[in-house]
């Protein structure tokens, strides 16, 4: 379902809420998520599976509510004109886009009806039942996030990022950054205790370095429920060689078992990279999809550039 106005109500009672936001270019691997999501639902449950975007072509929103089915919901909303005019900026980061912050949005884009919603990022797969993460007890706290595994070992390894976590993003301890590409969000204290308009007046307060997450640390703190790591499992692009030790051993048991494994390096998307850590197991969830084929070609093209630079070295180191 494409076309429905904001804020958008529940399909159902006690459904399984689940949020992803993104522009056109990650409308793909939103749709691959979506399947490892339905491969691994309860049949006596409703996921109420949700994409917010940013002018993205209406023939691929079809084709992504198209993999609805009995007990799973798909809907599409473009949200592109609300982040207009707050003063956001991803300059420092062009790989990014505006729509990093829409996650920051989710408590006034669904009705008051819903009181949780499970926020992920487009470049994940789900290899376990997301209905146990929704039904995390929060314990009181607004909302539940995962440790960011290279921020444990980045801190370690630079001290001008320590000093950025502490003083800049406002942590006493570095090692309770959190990464927000998964957010467990108890929306009724949200809405009440941090509205989305004083969230994205932090967001557009500073030139931060990882931007929205900054933000979620920034003003949620002490009160993010730190959740299970294996429900974001990431290969950092800087490694892990100057994780602690304490940690590495749970990243390590993490990475061999991970419920969520997420793509989050420029060097990991699989659409890019056929090497990529857990890349088997993207492809053949996405063969199950509609949009193979778009990733495929984007994986051919990411391998010719690949091809390309490589012989152009090669032909520079010869002359």
């Amino acid at each position: 379902m494409i076309g429905q106005q904001l804020p958008l109500k529940p399909i159902c009672e006690n459904a399984v809420t689940v949020v992803c936001c993104g522009n056109d270019a990650f409308l793909a691997p939103t749709a691959v998520l979506f399947r490892s999501i339905m491969d691994h639902a309860d049949h006596k449950r409703v996921y109420d599976l949700i994409f917010f975007h940013n002018g993205a072509q209406p023939r691929q929103l079809e084709k992504l509510c198209s993999m609805a089915r009995g007990n799973v919901s798909i809907r599409c909303r473009d949200i592109g004109d609300v982040l207009d005019g707050i003063g956001l900026s991803v300059e420092n980061r062009p790989e990014l886009s505006l729509m990093t912050y829409a996650r920051l949005l989710i408590p006034d884009l669904l009705s008051e009806d819903y009181s949780r919603a499970l926020y992920l990022d487009g470049d994940m797969i789900a290899l376990r039942d997301v209905a146990e993460l929704y039904d995390t007890d929060l314990r009181g706290k607004p909302v539940g996030c995962s440790v960011d595994w290279g921020m444990l070992a980045l801190h370690n390894q630079r001290e001008e990022i320590r000093t950025y976590i502490t003083e800049t993003v406002g942590l006493a301890d570095p090692e309770r950054y959190c990464m927000s590409a998964l957010l467990m969000m108890d929306l009724p204290q949200l809405r009440r205790r941090f509205p989305s308009k004083q969230m994205l007046r932090a967001g557009a307060s500073r030139a931060w370095l990882w931007h929205d997450q900054d933000t979620v640390n920034h003003l949620f703190g002490e009160e993010i429920l730190r959740l299970d790591p294996k429900w974001d499992v990431i290969v950092p692009d800087d490694g892990v060689d100057f994780m602690p030790k304490s940690w590495r051993e749970r990243y390590d048991r993490a990475l061999e078992h991970p419920y969520i494994f997420h793509f989050s390096g420029m060097l990991t998307k699989p659409w890019d990279n056929y090497l990529s850590p857990y890349a088997a197991e993207f492809w053949e969830i996405a063969a199950r999809t509609p949009f193979y084929a778009r990733l495929h070609y984007r994986l051919q093209k990411a391998q010719n550039f690949g091809e390309r630079q490589l012989w152009t070295e090669e032909i520079g180191r010869l002359k």
